[in-house]
């Protein structure tokens, strides 16, 4: 027996501006717009001119940009 669907669908992922972007990376919008345009952050046009970003593309594109300490060699 198939159960009824909820009464409030859960609510959709809020997509974030550029703006909103550009303060967590702590940058310009004007970078953030470059690496949408450079393909590395992924953005869906709202319109002519808007952008938004999924909160799970940004950690996605954070997570790429971590670098990691290499551990010094012995020389020998």
């Amino acid at each position: 027996m198939l159960s009824d669907p909820p009464l409030h669908p859960p609510p959709l992922p809020r997509l974030l501006e550029v703006y909103e972007v550009a303060y967590l990376m702590k940058c310009s919008q004007e970078h953030v717009r470059r690496q949408i345009r450079d393909g590395k952050l992924v953005a869906r046009r709202l319109g002519t001119r808007s952008w938004r970003i999924d909160p799970e593309d940004y950690k996605a594109f954070i997570a790429g940009q971590l670098v990691r300490p290499v551990a010094p060699s012995n020389g020998a």
